[in-house]
């Protein structure tokens, strides 16, 4: 609901206003202003595809970085330790070469058993 007010905000005035606009009301505006930001400026290297697609057993396909970020938000605490998945995130961090962030997406997939290899 937060990104939907906010997209009405967007059209009439500035992300900028926008947002200040989202802190000043109420609980939780903060969350509310970050969707917002997210919603509206993915940043190039976000939108860039990975180097294939990669599908997973969760049921879903990773095809661009925006998409493995939301993934990796989403793991568990213990997956999200696993050293695999901790280089992931420096090189994403780092706004690294995406055949780089790529290959190690896939790799920790493979190490959890979460890349699905054939279609079934």
């Amino acid at each position: 609901m937060c990104v939907a007010f906010a997209a009405r905000c967007f059209d009439a005035i500035s992300i900028a206003q926008s947002a200040a606009l989202l802190v000043h009301y109420g609980t939780g505006a903060r969350r509310c202003t970050n969707a917002y930001l997210e919603y509206f400026a993915v940043s190039p290297y976000l939108s860039q595809k990975l180097t294939r697609p990669l599908p997973t057993k969760d049921g879903g396909t990773l095809r661009t970085v925006l998409e493995a970020r939301a993934y990796m938000l989403a793991l568990s605490k213990d997956r999200e330790r696993r050293t695999q998945w901790q280089r992931a995130a420096e090189l994403l961090l780092a706004q690294a070469n995406v055949a780089d962030f790529s290959k190690q997406v896939e790799l920790a997939l493979f190490f959890d058993a979460k890349l699905q290899l054939s279609a079934e």
